[in-house]
């Protein structure tokens, strides 16, 4: 049973490693503890720019925080030659919640 998961970032101090340890949904629910909420964290603006830049290297044009049209956002907008994709990057929360967006 996995309780937590190891991620290696690039947001130590000038731009050196940084790992965090991000509990799993069976780690939160082992402690008694509901997935925090909100966006914006290290790990989220983290895998933000890895979308970014992998999709920037692919020939994308790439926006993170992009507003939409109705008023909403997403957390990375890809485009290239009029196929818009948008992308919602979630650090805890489940596929269900996320779809709507």
């Amino acid at each position: 049973m996995l309780l937590v998961s190891e991620v290696v970032t690039r947001l130590g101090l000038g731009n050196r490693p940084a790992v965090f340890l991000v509990p799993t949904m069976q780690g939160l629910k082992t402690v008694n503890k509901k997935a925090v909420s909100g966006r914006g964290g290290a790990l989220h603006r983290h895998f933000q720019q890895v979308v970014a830049n992998h999709a920037r290297g692919l020939g994308y044009q790439a926006d993170k925080e992009h507003r939409l049209a109705d008023g909403g956002s997403v957390d990375v907008q890809l485009a290239r030659e009029g196929t818009k994709v948008e992308a919602e990057i979630a650090i805890h929360s489940r596929f269900g919640k996320e779809l709507p967006n």
